[in-house]
């Protein structure tokens, strides 16, 4: 049975921040545009496997300077949450979507993946993370997600990693595919 991810379906992302768009299913990854405006992300899932859910969100902890493509400085985020013994975790440059994906490791807590927008390009990064019970740490390596700066369908996001049969296993592009075709692999951790 895959994976449960919440998603919020009438949010729109881009890299001036989530857009409420009444009743469309898409997540629009759109990058290239002013990354100045707070992006508020809020997902709610037990993190720490205590039974009571948390309260997850992406905020904005510093604000552009400039264009940081010609000497200025990006706008830097991280990911709080309100149980206060969950530490903060620093995300740098740039915007980002959350997605709960469950108890993936089988740690008690469930997971969470952060789908993150580059500084400049179409390839964003997709990182599962989970708290293990002092730090968040990734759970796998990164993969990359090239848009061909076009945007990414709700499902798309949703079935890069799953849970299938007590298995995790991801989807990334194929480097060798003019068609955009996803290889799926086990995830190992």
């Amino acid at each position: 049975m895959p994976c449960i991810i919440l998603l919020f379906a009438s949010l729109s992302f881009s890299c001036d921040g989530i857009t409420n768009n009444g009743n469309s299913t898409s997540v629009s990854l759109l990058p290239g545009k002013d990354t100045t405006n707070l992006l508020t992300n809020r997902i709610t899932l037990d993190a720490d496997g205590d039974g009571i859910p948390e309260t997850i969100e992406i905020i904005m902890v510093k604000e552009a300077i400039g264009n940081p493509m010609e000497d200025g400085e990006s706008a830097e985020y991280g990911i709080r949450t309100e149980n206060d013994k969950i530490p903060f975790l620093t995300l740098g440059c740039c915007e980002g979507y959350l997605l709960s994906e469950g108890d993936l490791n089988k740690n008690g807590g469930a997971e969470l993946s952060l789908i993150q927008a580059p500084l400049n390009g179409c390839t964003y990064t997709l990182v599962c993370y989970t708290y293990d019970g002092s730090a968040w740490k990734m759970l796998m390596d990164p993969i990359l997600i090239p848009t061909a700066c076009d945007g990414l369908s709700k499902k798309a996001l949703e079935d890069r990693i799953i849970l299938e049969g007590g298995s995790v296993y991801y989807y990334e592009n194929d480097p060798n595919s003019e068609t955009g075709e996803l290889l799926r692999k086990q995830a190992v951790f």
